[in-house]
Parts: C-alpha cells; structure tokens; sequence
C-alpha cells in the first residue's frame, strides 16, 4: 500500500495522535508547579494514588461505554472530561479545585484507554491493508513521539522567554492556555473523523453475554498465572520493579530543582529523553536478536539499577545524561519484557491476563506514590527517597533471572 493510500485512511488519526502528544506541553513542569503552589510530596503521593486507583476501578466500566456506544463517544467523552480538567488549572491555584481536576483527569482518561487504539487499528483494518498494520502502529508512534519532542522543546523556549517576565507559575498557566486551544481543536477533528464500521449493541445483550464471558475467562486466566511458573515470575519481577521506579519518574523533577537544575531546561530534557526513547524501540529488535530476550532482560534491568542509584545522589547537572539514560533502557527493557509475556501467554487469555498485568502493575505504583515518593520525599528528601527506591529494582533481577 502506497503512502498517499494510507494518508487518505489515517490522516485524521495522525492528527488526533499530533493534538494528543502536543498536550505534553506542561508536562516537563508540572509536578514542580504543583510543588511550587504548596503541594507538598506527600499530599502528591496520595493524591496520585487515589487517580491510579480511580482509573483501576473505572477501567472496565468505560471500557462498556466504548464497546456498545463506539470507541469514538467513547474517545471524545475523555477529551471533553480532560479539557474540562485543564480549564480548572488555568482559572485557579485552589488546591482543592486542583484535587478534583486530577481526580477528574483519572477518570477522563479511561474512557480514550484502548477505545482511541482501537478506534484507529479497526478504521485502519475497515479500509487498508492488513499486513501494513505494524508499518501503520509503528508511523503512529512516531508521530507521537516527534510531537512530544516538540511539546517539550516549546514548553522550555516558553519558560526562558516568559519566566524572568511574568514569573514561573504564571508561564506554566500559558501552557495551560495553549493546552485548552489545543483540546478544542482536537475534540472538532476526533468529532468529525469516522468510525464507519461500528455498530451499535444492545446494551442489556451485551452485558449478559460480557458478564458471562468474563467470569469463564478471569478464572482460567487467574488458573493460568498460578501454574505457569514464567508468568508469575514475570509478574512479580514486574511489580518489584515498578515499585523501585515509579518514584524516579514523580520525583526527577523536583530533584533536579534541588540540584539547581533551571526548570526552563525541563522541556529540553525531557523532549531529548523522547529521542532516546525513540532510539531504544528502533534498535531493540536488533540488539535482542544479538543477546535474546532473557539475557537483554536481565542486562538491561541490572543496568537500570545502577542508573536509578546514580540519579539519587546530588550529582547537579551530571543528572540529566542519567535520566537520559533511563529513558533509553526503560523502554528497552519494557518492550523486551512485553514480548516475553505475550510468549508465554496462551491466545485465547492474552486479553485478561494482559487487563490482569495492567492492574497488578497499579498496586506498586500506589505503594511507590504514597511511601517512596511521598513519605520518604518529604520527611528525608527526595534524594535518599530515589536512592532507596533503587533497591526495590535490585531485588527484581533476582526474579527477571528466574524467567
């Protein structure tokens, strides 16, 4: 299938991925500016939880919304909820006001979690191609992550044009600003793209025939994850990890600020750390061919240890090729550790158990939010936090090795 084929399919969507990923703009910054309004880690950390815990409980019943009414309602339903979210920011700094919009946010998001892929592969399938679907994914993705280079580089260029003028906080709210434009015109086009191949369910069919599937597929999938030894490992090795490196990930910002690391880099940064990323989805196939996935897996976490140690130590600006580094073989090691499950899973449970795999990976990140990040951030600092946080993925390897 030639390129102007597939643009003629996909151009919508490949919009609606540039609009989403250009919402990063605030990103780099935005966990220093709660700080900066008087959150402190610990009212984050608990605050982020309760979201991470909103969208566990509110993952399935969105996922109906999609299903019987169209992933596309389903899609714009979130952007609406988060545009709503984003207005709250812009108008205020009351923290109980910046409470709900999170918690908002949270539930928002589930209703576009899976529907917005969805929707795009089965447009894509409705009219092209099926063996260029991973030529498709794969443009997508960098789509997304061109934009979110740029998102991040404009974030810095706003901050070190505007911050010595009107002040940190109030250059963060003109992101804001932008972020609501961009909303807006992403919610016309998501609106006016297709979805010609859907059709609407019964609602009350539906849920008889899901309710009745569903019970038959989270028992054998449960069954499933206790005997198959890889599995559990995989499992446990997963929620070790994720509770040492979620912290890293809440915390960076507010370390750097602490290593007098200028917030106005941030986008800079982290805009680099999507190219590294980049790099390490480009290269994994070929230097997981070279080593295999088990040995890639073990080197690769094992080096995150180290990493994760070194990025706890006030080392100032020496921090930022750390973190760099970390977004290049955590992406390495997440899409190794990806592949490997979906070996080992059986086809006919690799959606349940997959569903399974996202809530278990929940739980460690609560934990990480509320004690790693909020406690030990806030009553040591977040330095010794990130330092011990470091630990958690030494004690992963041990189970990655058993694999």
């Amino acid at each position: 299938m030639d390129f102007k084929k597939e643009l003629s399919i996909m151009w919508k969507f490949y919009l609606i991925t540039i609009l989403d990923a250009l919402q990063l703009l605030s990103g780099s910054v935005f966990i220093l500016y709660l700080y900066t309004i008087g959150f402190s880690t610990t009212s984050l950390g608990i605050i982020f939880a309760l979201m991470s815990v909103i969208r566990i409980i509110f993952e399935i019943p969105t996922g109906v919304v999609a299903d019987v009414f169209g992933r596309k309602i389903s899609t714009i339903i979130s952007y609406i909820i988060i545009l709503f979210q984003i207005i709250i920011y812009y108008f205020t700094q009351n923290h109980l006001w910046i409470i709900i919009a999170l918690l908002v946010y949270s539930f928002g998001f589930t209703f576009k979690s899976g529907a917005s892929d969805a929707w795009r592969i089965d447009c894509y399938l409705h009219g092209g191609n099926k063996k260029y679907l991973n030529r498709v994914i794969s443009r997508n993705t960098l789509i997304y992550t061109i934009a979110g280079f740029l998102a991040n580089i404009f974030a810095s260029t706003i901050l070190l044009i505007f911050e010595p003028i009107y002040g940190f906080v109030n250059s963060v709210k003109f992101m804001f600003l932008i972020e609501i434009i961009l909303m807006i015109l992403l919610i016309i086009v998501a609106f006016f793209t297709s979805e010609p191949y859907f059709k609407k369910k019964k609602i009350k069919l539906y849920f008889a025939n899901s309710i009745k599937e569903s019970r038959i597929m989270i028992k054998e999938s449960f069954n499933e994850i206790k005997i198959n030894k890889k599995l559990f490992l995989i499992f446990t090795a997963s929620f070790v990890f994720i509770l040492g490196s979620y912290a890293a990930q809440e915390g960076a910002q507010i370390h750097f600020t602490d290593n007098n690391i200028n917030s106005s880099y941030f986008g800079i940064i982290y805009g680099i750390g999507f190219i590294f990323s980049s790099l390490a989805l480009m290269f994994s196939e070929k230097i997981t061919k070279k080593f295999g996935i088990k040995k890639l897996i073990l080197y690769s976490s094992t080096i995150l240890f180290f990493i994760y140690l070194l990025f706890g130590f006030n080392f100032g600006w020496f921090l930022v090729p750390i973190l760099l580094l970390m977004f290049f073989f955590w992406d390495l090691l997440m899409n190794n550790v990806s592949i490997k499950l979906n070996e080992i899973i059986p086809p006919k449970l690799r959606a349940t158990i997959l569903s399974f795999k996202g809530i278990t990976d929940v739980i460690p990140t609560i934990l990480s939010q509320v004690f790693l990040f909020g406690l030990i951030g806030t009553y040591f600092s977040m330095s010794y936090a990130l330092i011990f946080s470091s630990f958690f993925i030494l004690a992963s390897i041990f189970f990655f090795k058993k694999i």
